[in-house]
């Protein structure tokens, strides 16, 4: 039995199975980085669609009763108004919350300033009414 042509064939198996293993494992980690990457494009672009329609959904809110403050419509109309956009619309901001906490995190404070200006002009229509 020739014991070198054994060790040789030995050491090419396993550097040849290392070898495969390592390029096994570079594949997949390219792949598993191109899917995270995807994933978060696509949770980016949800994101920016949510946002998009609560901001529009806040400044038409605010403007309607701007209109009733400027005598444009009645407070009646305004909620008439609203009460049809609210049909047509809705806001999940828990999704919006979801996704800031999730995959970005450093929009929260954005996020948190935005809420609280919400909140003020909440008190501001609340007095009005």
């Amino acid at each position: 039995m020739d014991w070198t042509g054994l060790a040789g064939n030995s050491i090419s198996a396993a550097l040849g199975g290392s070898l495969a293993l390592l390029g096994v494992y570079l594949t997949n980690r390219r792949s598993e980085q191109a899917r995270y990457a995807d994933t978060l494009r696509a949770r980016g672009e949800e994101l920016y669609s949510l946002n998009a329609k609560f901001l529009k959904g806040l400044g038409s809110y605010y403007l309607r009763r701007m209109s009733v403050v400027y005598g444009s419509i009645t407070y009646n109309e305004m909620l008439d108004l609203e009460i049809e956009d609210l049909k047509r619309n809705t806001h999940d901001l828990s999704r919006v919350e979801m996704l800031v906490n999730v995959y970005f995190p450093e929009a929260r404070p954005a996020y948190d300033r935005l809420i609280e200006a919400r909140d003020v002009l909440n008190e501001i229509a609340l007095k009005h009414k």
